[in-house]
C-alpha cells in the first residue's frame, strides 16, 4: 500500500508521542510513502512555532528522507477547487483539499489523525 502522510501525521511523528508510534508503523509497512508540497509548508510552519526555527528545518529534512514530496501542480490544484465543492460542507482548508486531490490523482491512502479527514473514503484515521 503506498500512502500520504498529512501535516497532523508529519508533526505527530516528529513528537514521537503514542500517536507519532502508530503512524511510523503503517510508514514501516508502507510500500511507498509521500507527502505534499502543501504539507511540508504547513508542518514546518507549524513545528518552528512550537520547536524553532533550527528543529523545524532539521524536521523537514528527516521528512524529506522519508517520504517523497509531490509538487501541488495544477492537476491537483484543479482537483482540489473541485473536492472543495463537493466537500462544502466540511471545514476543510486548502492543505486538506491538496492533500485529497493529491491522493485521489496518484491512488494513495491518505494517513491522518486530522478530525478534518475523519470518516472519508480513503483516509486510513490513526486515532
Amino acid at each position: 500500500m503506498n500512502i500520504l502522510l498529512d501535516s497532523h501525521a508529519l508533526i505527530e511523528l516528529i513528537k514521537n508521542a503514542d500517536f507519532g508510534e502508530r503512524i511510523m508503523r503503517i510508514v514501516d509497512e508502507a510500500d511507498g510513502v509521500f507527502t505534499t508540497s502543501a504539507n511540508l509548508y504547513e508542518t514546518r510552519y507549524r513545528l518552528e512555532e512550537t520547536l524553532g526555527e533550527k528543529k523545524a528545518d532539521e524536521a523537514i529534512a528527516d521528512i524529506r528522507i522519508t517520504a517523497t514530496s509531490l509538487p501541488i501542480d495544477d492537476l491537483i490544484a484543479l482537483g482540489a477547487s473541485r473536492l472543495r465543492k463537493k466537500f462544502a460542507g466540511k471545514k476543510m482548508g486548502a492543505v486538506d483539499f491538496f492533500v485529497l486531490a493529491a491522493a485521489e490523482e496518484h491512488d494513495l491512502k491518505i494517513v491522518s489523525g486530522n478530525p478534518h479527514f475523519k470518516g472519508l473514503a480513503n483516509v486510513f484515521f490513526v486515532e
